[in-house]
């Protein structure tokens, strides 16, 4: 591979890992934020093991999250949410990948 391929690739992954969040609204209920959707994303996977964050957090811990998230020029939406209104993954990811995903975090 020469320099210019990886260069025109690098750009290409930094432009998906960027789009992989522009999705996300992720749900609160109460004083909880989900965070499931966010664990299916690269940078958002890795920002929350670092911070050992499972499926939920706090607004105090979602700052945290947010500041990592701003180092790496990139932001995210909380919704208020009925119990019932559910986010969907998006429809590039399998459901047996999902599943996985979040097996691995609940451990």
């Amino acid at each position: 591979m020469t320099v210019p391929e990886i260069q025109s690739l690098k750009k290409r992954i930094i432009e998906l890992r960027r789009r992989e969040t522009e999705w996300l609204s992720l749900p609160k209920k109460d004083d909880k934020i989900s965070l499931w959707a966010l664990h299916l994303t690269a940078h958002g996977h890795q920002i929350l093991r670092t911070l050992e964050l499972g499926l939920t957090c706090t607004e105090q811990e979602f700052k945290e999250i947010l500041k990592a998230l701003g180092r790496l020029g990139l932001s995210l939406e909380v919704k208020d949410t009925l119990v019932s209104e559910e986010l969907s993954p998006p429809s590039h990811l399998s459901v047996n990948l999902v599943e996985c995903i979040l097996k691995l975090v609940e451990r």
